[in-house]
């Protein structure tokens, strides 16, 4: 049932793309780090770019000049600082961020503006303003031109059951790893939508690296809190994932390392990091409960279950790990953006159909080829590529997130002191709670006076509105039976 793709169709994987963790950056110390193991993450798997060691440069063509706008390598200090405590209002701290590296840092290094961007709901501005791999949205090349790609949900959901006449198939997707880039929202979605028919299928336990509290907090809690569960969980869609989880009586675990070694060379602390991600993932799981079944959101690249990279030294992720301490193999996914495809939709088109397809061998073998990679065995490194087709634009929020039109709700907010085309944040959270230590269920960066795409379920909602400056005000909406309301302040 696990079809895989063998390596006479490996992609030609970008040499800018280089693996970037740990996901969460506490302190200039901890993003210090960070840059640390990604520069050396980048040397250990032999890609062009050297990390983060990038030399500046003036975007100033006039010599006799004082250049006005040097690119750094890294986010500001006040950046990190807000990404850690972006304070009440959020859309003051997005504008400070943007004022700060918007046009300063490069792309590849933009993480605290590409972060707090996906936070605020603006997702085509998070994935172009932060490209830790190079383009984040794909091109399509001709292995996909003949694909007819099944829906992503609904197949990976077929794939996840046992099949009771197949023996050899019931020892299989006991481990499944799901990598996620933390600022595209719309691919922590996938994990959300497969929670049901995986619980379905017998499975128990949600493994996520985003979580930076103990478990057991969030659990007697019964919700994320904005200031103790971790800076990547105040995104809404990972917010709801965890609430979803265990909602649906999963036992949420979290795997990351909090410490780091700050003696070690740049290769140690990458080994000694992944080691120990595997092992608290082991631990806090299959060592529990050996027939356990786990899902697993892992970070980008880490659901390679192969040593993987175009040549030596070659790079060894989360989910090889945990095959290496548990004798158990992982289905492994990895999620990828496609930037206007021809595939399955026919020419390419600039509002291509939103969506999540699956590509995998021997049916779209080719297709999943394109954006697999080299892996040290030549084994295949994945089971499945999920391909994402986003508009590209932050206003068609709808069809970032996948959202079914039962979740379609538009709120249209204004205020007497607004002027035409302002930017607000809008927030909505559910109606009747204290708002002020949860995530909203959904949150956009939107226009005075215009309609906002928000995914809610239908019900009663307190609405809050934000300028840069202020908090305007809120009010109480019932979606219960509309799809539209209306915020006048």
């Amino acid at each position: 049932m696990a079809f895989v793709v063998g390596s006479s169709v490996r992609s030609r994987v970008s040499a800018r793309r280089v693996p970037v963790l740990p996901r969460a950056l506490a302190s200039r110390r901890a993003f210090e780090r960070w840059r640390a193991i990604a520069s050396g993450l980048a040397a250990a798997s032999a890609w062009g770019l050297a990390g983060c060691t990038l030399q500046n440069e003036a975007n100033d063509v006039d010599a006799n000049q004082v250049p006005s706008n040097i690119y750094r390598d890294r986010s500001s200090d006040r950046s990190i600082e807000l990404w850690n405590s972006p304070g009440e209002n959020l859309l003051a701290a997005v504008a400070e961020v943007e004022q700060n590296d918007k046009t300063s840092v490069r792309p590849q290094n933009n993480r605290i503006l590409g972060q707090i961007l996906a936070e605020s709901g603006a997702y085509f501005s998070a994935i172009t303003a932060y490209q830790p791999f190079g383009d984040t949205l794909e091109r399509q090349e001709d292995e996909c031109d003949s694909s007819v790609l099944p829906d992503a949900v609904e197949d990976l959901c077929a794939r996840l059951a046992d099949d009771p006449d197949d023996p050899e198939d019931q020892a299989e997707e006991q481990l499944v790893f799901i990598s996620a880039l933390d600022h595209a929202p719309s691919q922590t979605t996938l994990m959300r939508k497969i929670l049901s028919c995986a619980q379905e299928n017998g499975f128990t336990y949600l493994a996520v690296e985003a979580l930076q509290e103990d478990a057991s907090a969030l659990l007697a809690r019964g919700h994320v809190s904005l200031s103790q569960s971790g800076p990547l969980t105040r995104e809404p869609q990972m917010a709801g994932l965890l609430e979803d989880a265990l909602g649906l009586g999963y036992k949420v675990v979290n795997y990351d390392v909090t410490e780091h070694c700050l003696s070690c060379g740049r290769l140690e602390e990458i080994t000694r990091h992944g080691e120990q991600q595997a092992a608290n993932l082991v631990a806090r799981t299959i060592e529990l409960e050996p027939d356990a079944k786990v899902l697993v959101l892992a970070g980008p690249r880490q659901a390679y279950k192969e040593a993987w990279g175009p040549n030596a030294p070659y790079t060894t992720s989360l989910a090889s790990r945990v095959w290496t301490q548990t004798n158990i193999e992982p289905y492994a996914v990895e999620q990828v953006e496609i930037d206007l495809p021809a595939m399955p939709f026919g020419a390419s088109s600039p509002t291509p159909p939103s969506g999540m397809y699956l590509a995998s061998g021997p049916y779209n073998g080719q297709c999943m080829g394109q954006y697999s990679t080299n892996t040290e065995n030549g084994g295949s490194a994945l089971n499945t590529v999920i391909v994402h087709v986003p508009p590209q634009t932050d206003a068609r929020r709808w069809d970032w997130l996948h959202a079914t039109a039962e979740e379609r709700r538009t709120v249209t907010a204004s205020c007497a002191a607004c002027t035409a085309g302002q930017r607000l944040l809008v927030q909505a959270f559910p109606a009747g709670i204290d708002v002020s230590d949860r995530v909203p269920t959904d949150q956009a960066l939107c226009q005075a006076g215009a309609g906002c795409q928000l995914v809610l379920p239908a019900g009663g909602y307190q609405v809050v509105v934000w300028s840069e400056t202020a908090r305007l005000g809120s009010a109480e909406v019932d979606l219960s039976n509309a799809t539209a309301g209306t915020v006048s302040l």
